[in-house]
């Protein structure tokens, strides 16, 4: 369905941080924007609020889409934004329930309640999912591959866990849960060691003992009640010193709020117990189990953080910038393993490893049948395979050893990314809703 709209407009696309992941989706989107008749202005690097107004004013701009980040009601900006929010933080909810702006509407990479909500955002216009490029399609139709296994993407490093002096572990340990203010208080002044390693240990055994790797079934709105629980540390006010938390990258370096401070030092570190490493969870176990169930094949690992874990080193290539050399690790593997802790199988590589012409392979989840999982567009066996976290050996083996099913695969595949998973569809979809709201 293709967009009635009677002008043309304006419209800025901002990325949440400056990874190659975020700006090549807004590129893709930008390009559609521009070929059908509209004008569309890519920023590669987050901007502050002041540099949106800015922009908004000199450029005239009609539509604002960002990647999880709003402005807020305060900022009293009127053109109208879409948030595509692709990760739930500690916080999300509540910010938005609390700031969202009349003019400011919601998209979600998928389910919002298999993201993380417990309710659908205010102003929620429903599940946009990532696109690939048409001329990015490429039929393999050779039957040679240079890999047997591949993965691409990050790895969390190892998080450094600063080393306090033994007496104040011991008197640390011994205050926290009596004490907490006065804990935090003190630990913050006594430098990076804001948090003992008993509590780190205790926090990680949490995670470990609630997210199971490769299920798809990451819910960081309960995993962060369970730590703030079993750490006595209460969720604060979103609002301090005028600074939004989560959406709105507030000024840490602010040392007006003593316990502002500390609450930022304790968020960011349940933010990434309960967002970052269950990604390591997945793909620790993933990677661990394939190389020693594959001892023979030749299995490469692409992407930051792995040459940080010993184990990985002799596997480890760096991290791929260029779109046409990642295509060509996709075409070239047997086999593209792919994880989501969140089961959302329609993700940004997973499209572009099928439109690039690689076979892909993940793990099941609770979310395949819904918005943004695999089984909503793609069948099991005809167009990608399953493998199982359990007996990873056989599943992938069933693949690896037949190359004209894969190619088949492959061929089938490429044909629904045609016919659902363009750019187009997305920007088709987006100035709908323009069209809905304004």
């Amino acid at each position: 369905m293709k967009s009635q709209l009677s002008k043309s407009l304006i419209i800025l696309l901002i990325p949440y941080n400056d990874s190659d992941y975020y700006v090549n989706m807004l590129e893709g989107l930008a390009f559609v924007f521009n070929e059908i008749g509209h004008k569309a202005i890519v920023l590669t690097k987050p901007p502050s609020i002041n540099e949106i107004k800015k922009i908004v004013a000199e450029q005239k701009i009609d539509l604002i889409l960002s990647i999880n980040k709003i402005i807020g009601r305060n900022e009293k900006i009127k053109t109208p934004l879409f948030c595509w929010i692709q990760d739930v933080f500690p916080g999300t909810e509540n910010t938005l329930k609390q700031y969202l702006g009349d003019n400011e509407y919601i998209y979600t990479f998928g389910d919002p309640h298999d993201l993380g909500f417990e309710e659908s955002p205010p102003n929620y216009l429903g599940s946009l999912i990532t696109g690939v490029s048409k001329l990015d399609t490429n039929f393999n139709n050779e039957k040679k591959w240079d890999l047997d296994i591949s993965f691409c993407g990050y790895i969390p490093s190892p998080l450094y866990i600063a080393k306090n002096p033994r007496f104040l572990e011991l008197f640390y340990d011994k205050l926290f849960f009596t004490s907490k203010n006065l804990y935090q208080y003190l630990t913050c002044l006594s430098g990076p060691g804001y948090l003992t390693r008993n509590t780190h240990a205790l926090i990680k055994g949490i995670v470990e003992s609630t997210y199971k790797p490769l299920r798809g079934s990451l819910d960081v709105v309960l995993l962060e009640k369970k730590i703030r629980e079993i750490i006595c540390y209460p969720k604060k006010n979103n609002l301090v010193n005028g600074h939004l938390e989560n959406l709105f990258s507030p000024n840490i370096n602010n040392t007006k709020n003593l316990f502002w401070l500390i609450d930022t030092k304790i968020d960011r570190l349940i933010r990434y117990y309960v967002h970052t490493y269950p990604r390591y969870l997945d793909r620790d176990f993933l990677l661990q189990n394939v190389i020693s169930s594959f001892p023979e094949k030749k299995i490469k690992i692409y992407g930051i953080g792995w040459d940080t874990h010993p184990r990985y080193k002799k596997f480890t290539h760096p991290h791929i910038n260029n779109k046409h050399d990642l295509h060509n690790i996709y075409k070239l593997s047997k086999i593209n393993l792919n994880n989501n802790t969140h089961g959302f199988g329609l993700h940004s590589r997973v499209l572009e490893c099928i439109n690039a012409g690689g076979f892909l392979m993940t793990h099941k989840s609770n979310s395949d049948n819904g918005p943004g999982g695999i089984l909503s567009s793609f069948e099991e066996n005809k167009h990608f395979g399953f493998y199982d976290p359990n007996d990873l050996y056989s599943s992938i083996s069933e693949w690896l050893n037949n190359d004209n099913k894969r190619l088949n695969a492959v061929k089938d595949a490429q044909k629904v990314i045609l016919s659902e998973h363009l750019w187009r569809y997305r920007a088709n979809q987006i100035l709908n809703d323009y069209n809905l709201i304004s």
